[in-house]
């Protein structure tokens, strides 16, 4: 029996008037039961359709980003992609949080990206405003079968079949809805209801927002509202006001589940919803002006394209994406600049950017050479800082802004397929350059144990040998810094100077603590003190070399 006839309307007409009026009740019941029992399964189908994909695409996004992510079109083609199988706007929004904060992607490849997925959960929705009863059916078949026989859990092959039932449940979701609702039509309680919703232009606005917030879908508010719209349950002007309601309610459900983000992280937050709002902005002008005036703009437009008015809520909602994409790209800049104010960049994450290495002067071998040294006293600069306050995040922050300079290295030396035109003596410096960059790397991790053993040390005289230990290291590494900062030869040699053997010195200290309560403490604050000596001598070493060669 097809999907859009259900049982009831086979009954007979009942000859007493008791009796038709219980089957007008068990009518509306049924009626009501349909459109309960087709939300449930279209609410239940999104949510595992979307919680599948992620497992099966999250981690290939990530990596697929992180590799391409310079390209504006690897970009454009892995946002839409992704939107169109993940369907979650939210998901993806938080998929790129985590890998912003992480180092992975930068915030100027974040936001084109978020925008592009935006536009890719548009297919659900013409999909959804397309007949499917039998591919419906066929493919809740296939996949629950073969779910069936195969028992293997955690398989790709069962969670592709998963994801593929999970459509199918959101389809036949959708064919009850259908089913119910237009059997409700005809009610006078939810004609009312409608009819009250389709001419007041604001009502319909709130409730696509609120039934976003709800649903935290816009594409699912849409699907609903494509589906009233077919049943001729909406008029036009409604249906288009609770769209851009829904529009505007995904980038707030974003932003309130976002809201204890800080730094990049609210910056991307913030980024959806104002784009969301950017969107609905761009294109409310035109619906309004053509309902007042009825001169013939958008909706004149999408009538033209295509005459089913679901359908055309459905380019509807596709335009309010491609508009986002338009105004940011045109206003690029002056986003970035309001939501640096708005949310500026934690101290850890200002850190881990570069500010003077970018791929493009890899050709030129001599600036090359000239911005990796003025990047690395950057890194030299903290190394005070954090023995005297042991950050984790800055840390973290500074083991990857050392890993961004040696990949700019080693692409500078070809290592990476790219050739740089070295001047004479470039090669050595490039050489003693990344011999610089693995010390620095080794010091900061030092510097950075150190500081957190002394934080951690209780009261007494262990302590106070930690504290005196801090302040003999810190006045080397600020002598460091100058270094670093001017390449001068006196400056280096007073650095070799200060930074020489000290191990009689420490062991002395150490002897004479011997018998301190902790013990283990003590040999390993020692330990640190030397080795973060040791490090800054061989980097004075070197710093002397290439000094000498210039």
């Amino acid at each position: 029996m097809p999907i859009g006839k259900p049982p009831w309307r086979h009954c007979a007409e009942p000859a007493r008037p008791w009796a038709r009026d219980n089957r007008r009740a068990m009518i509306a019941l049924l009626g009501i039961a349909s459109i309960l029992g087709g939300l449930g399964l279209f609410f239940t189908g999104i949510r595992n359709l979307s919680a599948t994909m992620l497992q099966l695409g999250g981690r290939p996004l990530r990596r697929a980003v992180a590799v391409h992510g310079r390209k504006p079109g690897a970009v454009a083609l892995a946002g839409t992609v992704a939107g169109a199988l993940l369907q979650s706007t939210n998901g993806i929004t938080f998929i790129l949080v985590s890998m912003v904060s992480a180092g992975l992607l930068p915030m100027v490849t974040a936001m084109p990206l978020l925008l592009w997925a935006n536009l890719g959960t548009s297919a659900l929705v013409i999909l959804a405003s397309i007949n499917l009863q039998a591919v419906t059916l066929l493919l809740l078949g296939i996949s629950g079968i073969w779910l069936f026989i195969d028992s293997r859990a955690g398989t790709i092959r069962r969670q592709v079949m998963e994801a593929v039932l999970a459509l199918a449940m959101l389809f036949l979701g959708l064919e009850l809805l259908r089913a119910g609702t237009g059997q409700l039509g005809s009610g006078a309680v939810l004609a009312a209801i409608m009819r009250i919703v389709g001419t007041s232009g604001p009502i319909a606005f709130v409730v696509g927002l609120a039934a976003t917030l709800f649903t935290q879908s816009s594409s699912a508010t849409t699907i609903i509202a494509v589906i009233a719209s077919q049943l001729g349950l909406l008029p036009p002007q409604g249906a288009v006001l609770l769209v851009l309601g829904a529009s505007l309610g995904s980038g707030a459900s974003v932003m309130l589940m976002g809201a204890s983000a800080r730094g990049s992280q609210r910056q991307l937050v913030l980024f959806q919803g104002l784009t969301k709002l950017l969107g609905v902005v761009l294109l409310s002008p035109l619906i309004l002006l053509e309902d007042a005036t009825g001169w013939p703009l958008l909706q004149t437009g999408l009538q033209a394209v295509v005459q089913q008015q679901g359908r055309q809520l459905a380019f509807l909602y596709v335009f309010l994406q491609i508009a986002a994409l338009a105004g940011y790209y045109l206003l690029a800049h002056p986003i970035g600049r309001l939501l640096a104010a708005v949310a500026p960049p934690l101290r850890a994450e200002s850190l881990a950017v570069p500010q003077f290495i970018y791929d493009a002067a890899v050709g030129d071998g001599d600036i090359a050479l000239t911005l990796a040294e003025k990047e690395q006293a950057r890194v030299v600069g903290q190394l005070a800082a954090t023995l005297e306050d042991p950050d984790p995040a800055v840390a973290a922050s500074i083991e990857r802004l050392s890993e961004e300079i040696e990949r700019f290295l080693a692409n500078v030396a070809g290592l990476a397929g790219e050739t740089a035109a070295l001047p004479p003596g470039g090669l050595d410096q490039l050489v003693n350059l990344r011999a610089r960059n693995e010390v620095l790397r080794l010091l900061h991790d030092a510097v950075f144990q150190l500081g957190l053993t002394r934080i951690r040390m209780p009261p007494g005289e262990a302590a106070n040998l930690a504290d005196a230990l801090t302040q003999g290291l810190g006045a080397v590494l600020m002598c460091a810094d100058d270094a670093a900062r001017d390449s001068e030869a006196e400056n280096i040699g007073l650095l070799k100077q200060i930074s020489s053997d000290r191990s009689t010195v420490v062991d002395a200290m150490r002897r004479r603590l011997v018998r301190a309560a902790n013990q283990e403490a003590v040999y390993r604050l020692t330990s640190l003190f030397e080795r973060a000596v040791w490090l800054v001598q061989r980097y004075a070493l070197l710093l002397q070399s290439a000094q000498t060669a210039q």
